[in-house]
């Protein structure tokens, strides 16, 4: 008896050790393809992105207002050919619409009828009854379709809409049946389809310098900050640009304006603000589109300051005065006799191949003279002095200043024809030389700087996903002649200009003819050519804080109108009008008793902004108790005051006196869309009654 029990108990605990074995196995076989499978990793994965994994970071200007940035949209479409929305044994009514029967089509009546009330509050295109009737046409048509025709399977309902629209929508369907798609791809009825917009809130302010984005995120085309930065910013990181909003605003407004006024005679023009000790970009503005297919190497956005290499004319003379001073041969007070080695050819005096078109008086000029009246054969006379006939060491003089070098942000081809001693001539005052207006502009900041050349730069740094920020430093590219050389061209241009402002303007003209690729010339077989007109320059003289350049291509002239285009009418008076506004914005030019008048224009918005404010200026401001603070200004002690701001929400939020994405941040969560116009601060809004936008205005 105890011999069967034992062999009882044997069998028993191998026949449960099998048993234990092939539960094992089975076990790690069903957690092995739930988990680790390939063929089913791809299916437990949501059917579409996260929000957190598509957004492309945003751009910044420098004292962050957002330039562009990434938002979340959506559709909502509705699948009318899966199983839960099959019709089985309908009937047809006098009018000829199929009437469900079923439990189920009953419910999904109620779930359109939930749906197009959803729609029409929270997104407002259409009345209730008009979704309901675009639902049911579609389910029309799904049910008398074939099941090749697949094209009637989903049918989009709403496009576009934000994270608030969508919540709501969603929410009021809960507690419905068939309302809305999980993870896998058409196992419902009503489901959402994500999309992200770059949105850009200031328009096309500063599109060329920004660049653009196009595509879907696989099909990406990009330029500008956009191309740029694309790695930082497809992470997810922010990008803290250099650009000054309302610097950018001023330049785009008078160079539009004054490109403008003048009809036909323009085709184009550019402007740029640079920071004389940093060398940031403070705007970059581009208004037409310089025409010559040689220098067109954008598809998309052709931004002339940085992409348009051509002859810079006299702006050049500058830098050829400057290497003739480095040599010591030439000294600031020295004088040449204008009509020593000139003879007359046809009427014009020529000198090495060079000639002034206006008649000049001969005689005894100083190099002041010779730079007030753009003197060619005055620059060529001094370059002579400098460098005899030695064209190799007045090229390697150029290609040291480090002026043709890359800047970073251009690919641009610079270039020097100098293979002798009268090219050498013609390079002194600006021609067979290619360069972009972000060269010169470096040029003239470097005089400015007290020879320092400042790399420009149109990125202060990054802020990452944990919201550590990133500034970079300036980076000093090379000193391009000596302290005393610099300070005595400061001086001379100081005297040339003679603005008659009360800050004080420095800087040079510059007239040149345009290079025509298409006839390989100045001019074309009809005698007609185009010319540009630049000044390039920086203020206030004494201090110098912002270097700027301004360029206007004209159209195409006729020979005898070639050269009368003077950049002293043209492209002067738009660098003084963008010089004087920026001045009367700008604490740190504005003079003292102007300074006095005038304080920083602040705007609502956030505690927290306030806070990071004013850990920025190291000034910690005391605040009340509050999210939203409305900011006034203490006139005597002339301090910013914060009160707590009352929104309300009836029936809109008031949001006057904020920036526009603090505006549009409360309005869209309030449920409301917004459209704009203008730039700076909210002054009023506005809405009819029955719409859900709101139109702000802004100042």
């Amino acid at each position: 008896m105890t011999k069967i029990k034992d062999r009882v108990f044997i069998r028993s605990i191998v026949l449960f050790s099998v048993f234990t074995l092939f539960f094992g196995y089975f076990s790690f076989k069903i957690i092995k393809i739930q988990y680790f499978s390939p063929e089913l990793k791809q299916t437990n994965q949501p059917a579409t992105p996260t929000v957190e994994n598509r957004l492309r970071g945003d751009i910044l200007s420098t004292d962050g207002e957002l330039l562009g940035g990434d938002f979340p949209k959506y559709d909502i479409l509705v699948d009318f050919k899966i199983d839960a929305f099959a019709k089985r044994n309908a009937t047809v009514d006098t009018t000829g619409k199929i009437l469900p029967e079923k439990v189920r089509d009953r419910q999904m009546l109620d779930v359109y009828r939930v749906l197009s009330r959803a729609l029409a509050k929270f997104v407002g295109e259409k009345p209730a009854n008009e979704y309901f009737d675009i639902l049911y046409n579609y389910r029309l048509k799904a049910d008398r379709a074939s099941d090749t025709d697949s094209f009637l399977r989903t049918a989009a309902i709403a496009s576009r809409i934000n994270i608030f629209q969508h919540d709501s929508i969603f929410g009021a369907l809960k507690t419905m049946p068939f309302f809305y798609r999980r993870s896998i791809r058409y196992a419902a009825g009503i489901y959402r389809e994500d999309r992200f917009e770059r949105i850009y809130p200031y328009g096309n302010l500063a599109h060329s310098t920004l660049g653009v984005l196009k595509g879907d995120g696989s099909k990406i085309s990009l330029s500008g900050i956009e191309n740029l930065c694309d790695d930082e910013l497809k992470q997810g990181n922010h990008v803290i640009s250099t650009i000054d909003v309302r610097m950018q605003d001023i330049c785009e407004t008078i160079l539009r304006n004054s490109i403008s006024l003048h009809g036909e005679m323009f085709t184009s023009g550019t402007v740029v603000i640079m920071d004389v000790p940093t060398g940031d970009i403070k705007a970059m503005a581009n208004f037409g589109q310089f025409s010559d297919t040689r220098y067109r190497n954008r598809t998309d956005v052709m931004n002339n300051a940085i992409h348009a290499a051509i002859d810079p004319g006299s702006t050049f003379k500058t830098v050829s005065l400057m290497l003739a001073l480095e040599t010591g041969k030439v000294k600031i007070s020295d004088e040449i006799n204008y009509d020593r080695g000139t003879v007359m050819e046809n009427g014009k005096r020529r000198w090495e191949n060079v000639t002034d078109i206006a008649t000049v008086e001969a005689g005894k000029k100083d190099i002041t003279t010779v730079m007030r009246q753009s003197l060619n054969i005055g620059t060529a006379k001094f370059v002579h002095q400098a460098f005899g006939y030695d064209w190799k060491s007045f090229r390697k003089a150029i290609l040291k200043t480090g002026i043709l070098d890359s800047l970073g942000l251009t690919d641009a081809k610079t270039s020097v024809r100098l293979d002798n001693k009268n090219d050498m001539f013609q390079v002194s005052h600006g021609y067979q030389v290619n360069l972009t207006p972000l060269h010169i502009l470096t040029f003239y900041n470097a005089i400015a700087n007290r020879g320092a050349m400042m790399k420009p730069r149109i990125v202060r740094g990054t802020v990452d996903k944990s919201g550590d920020t990133k500034l970079e430093k300036p980076v000093l590219l090379r000193k391009i002649c000596s302290t005393a050389t610099a300070d005595s061209l400061a001086k001379l241009l100081s005297d040339i200009t003679r603005s008659g402002t009360r800050y004080g303007i420095s800087g040079k003209t510059g007239t040149a003819q345009i290079y025509l690729s298409n006839s390989r010339g100045y001019t074309t077989g009809e005698q007609t050519g185009r010319d540009l007109v630049s000044f390039c320059g920086y203020f206030p003289f004494d201090k110098p804080r912002y270097s700027c350049i301004v360029v206007l291509y004209s159209s195409m002239l006729k020979k005898e109108e070639l050269g009368r285009i003077l950049a002293s009418n043209y492209a002067v008076p738009v660098f003084r009008s963008i010089a004087d506004a920026i001045n009367a914005l700008s604490p740190q030019t504005r003079l003292p008793e102007t300074f006095a008048t005038r304080l920083p224009d602040f705007k609502n918005t956030s505690s927290d902004n306030i806070r990071t404010i004013g850990m920025e200026l190291n000034q910690p401001y005391a605040l009340p108790d509050g999210k939203w603070m409305q900011v006034t200004i203490d006139t005597a002690e002339r301090q910013p005051v914060f009160s707590k701001m009352e929104i309300g929400n009836n029936p809109v939020p008031d949001v006057r006196g904020m920036g526009l994405r603090d505006a549009v941040y409360i309005l869209e969560n309030a449920g409301f869309r917004t459209s704009y116009s203008g730039t700076g601060k909210v002054i009023a809004q506005s809405r009819t009654e029955t719409s859900r936008t709101v139109r702000l205005e802004l100042k």
